[in-house]
């Protein structure tokens, strides 16, 4: 079964690029390379951390709707 490759990563020592699945590494690990395990830099083209706030600010937001009479 193959992969989407929807992110990347890179090498902080030799900066080499790598794309990946994330579904893939979560299940396996993200890859290596210079002996340390490589760091993510792009989750279907966005920047990760912009990526998580969103759907940390979504899941808050999901949350406290039934507390506002929202949901």
């Amino acid at each position: 079964m193959a992969s989407e490759t929807n992110a990347e990563v890179r090498c902080d020592t030799c900066k080499r690029p790598e794309r990946i699945s994330m579904s893939h590494c979560l299940r396996s690990g993200f890859p290596r390379c210079c002996g340390y395990t490589m760091s993510l830099v792009k989750i279907d083209g966005q920047d990760p951390l912009r990526t998580v706030a969103e759907a940390t600010t979504e899941a808050i937001k999901q949350q406290l709707a039934p507390l506002k009479g929202e949901g």
